[in-house]
């Protein structure tokens, strides 16, 4: 039997997050529909600050027709773009010479930990879903190195510099952008929801990979978890 640490509890909590998340991001089917509405996604996000709107509204209170038809209306479809496009590239594109640039970064993050996205992915690099597929596979990661005994902080960093470099460099703008749109309460609570739990992590991250470089420095103090 495995003891549950307070930093494998951690790392399977954010593994469960982003996961819950990125099937809150991809097109819905019966099957995230199911999940959607029996409510674990507000359960997987594990917010901090007691919200109940924002909790009540992350329950879709939609039937899966009209689900699909406000993903389609708010990510999907428009002319020239969709009014809240889920493609980071779309938010950053005064950052990059050309949305390659940001592609072969995004790639090369998920080459690195062996990923690829296959001949014909269903998604670009820089798609939300995408993006929070691959921080719950670095949390999932750190949790099997904690219960092998193995080194996590390699798994720590990435999710510190990924969320750093790339997800908290966007996501907030999407929030706004939701909020401006004439938008049914879901899909806001949902960004509001991954916003707070991306803020929250990448502090978590910053704060443990602090204390183990002060621990290095000075092997006999402990470390708080």
């Amino acid at each position: 039997m495995i003891l549950m640490t307070s930093e494998l509890q951690s790392a399977a909590d954010r593994s469960r997050a982003y996961r819950a998340l990125a099937r809150a991001f991809s097109l819905p089917d019966r099957p995230i529909y199911e999940e959607l509405v029996s409510g674990e996604l507000a359960e997987a996000l594990q917010l901090d600050v007691p919200d109940e709107e924002l909790a009540r509204e992350l329950k879709p209170a939609l039937s899966f027709e009209e689900l699909q038809a406000e993903y389609l209306r708010l990510f999907e479809v428009g002319t020239p773009r969709p009014p809240c496009p889920l493609y980071e590239g779309a938010w950053r594109e005064r950052e990059f010479l050309d949305r390659r640039e940001l592609m072969e970064e995004l790639v090369r993050f998920y080459n690195f930990f062996g990923l690829t996205l296959g001949e014909r992915p269903k998604e670009l690099p820089d798609h939300l879903a995408i993006e929070l597929e691959f921080l719950h596979f670095l949390a999932y990661q750190e949790a099997q190195a904690l219960e092998e005994g193995r080194d996590p902080d390699g798994f720590r960093r990435a999710q510190r510099d990924f969320l750093e470099r790339h997800l908290l460099r966007w996501l907030p703008r999407l929030r706004d952008r939701l909020e401006q749109v004439e938008a049914l309460p879901f899909f806001p609570a949902v960004v509001r929801g991954a916003v707070r739990r991306a803020e929250r992590d990448y502090a978590e991250l910053l704060q443990t990979l602090a204390a183990r470089q002060e621990q290095e420095r000075d092997p006999e103090k402990e470390v708080d978890p």
